[in-house]
C-alpha cells in the first residue's frame, strides 16, 4: 500500500512540462519520487492500493484538473473537502472503491464526480 509521495526540489525542464501522469494498475508496493510537476493537469492512480493519508501528499499538484483514484481501496465515508487545495479540480474519479457515503459540502461543485456507492 502506498502511503506517501515524496516531491524533491531539483528539477529538469522536461519533467516540469509534464501535464499528464498515468500510473495505473501497478499492484506492487512502490514509492514514487515526483519532481517539479507544477503543470500537471491529470493524475491517474487507478488500481494502486493507497492509504488515505496519501491525499495530503497530493496537494503539491495544485494545478490538477483531473484526479483518477479508481479502485484504490478507499472505504467508508469520503469527504470531498479533502480536495479543497485543488482549486482547478474538475473531475474526481472514485469509482470501484467501497465508498458508502460521499460528503459534498454545499457550494462545492466539480464538472464530474465518478463514484460507485456500496
Amino acid at each position: 500500500m502506498i502511503d506517501k509521495f515524496v516531491v524533491s526540489k531539483g528539477t529538469t525542464n522536461t519533467i516540469k512540462k509534464c501535464q499528464l501522469l498515468q500510473i495505473s494498475w501497478i499492484l506492487c508496493h512502490l514509492v514514487y519520487y515526483f519532481t517539479g510537476l507544477s503543470k500537471l493537469k491529470s493524475l491517474g492512480l487507478a488500481g494502486i492500493k493507497l492509504n488515505r493519508s496519501i491525499l495530503s501528499s497530493l496537494t503539491v499538484f495544485s494545478s490538477l484538473r483531473e484526479l483518477h483514484l479508481r479502485d484504490t481501496g478507499f472505504k467508508g465515508t469520503f469527504d470531498v473537502r479533502e480536495f479543497d487545495s485543488f482549486n482547478n479540480l474538475e473531475v474526481l474519479d472514485l469509482s470501484w472503491n467501497e465508498i458508502d457515503n460521499l460528503v459534498v459540502p454545499q457550494g462545492k461543485q466539480l464538472k464530474c464526480y465518478l463514484i460507485t456507492l456500496f
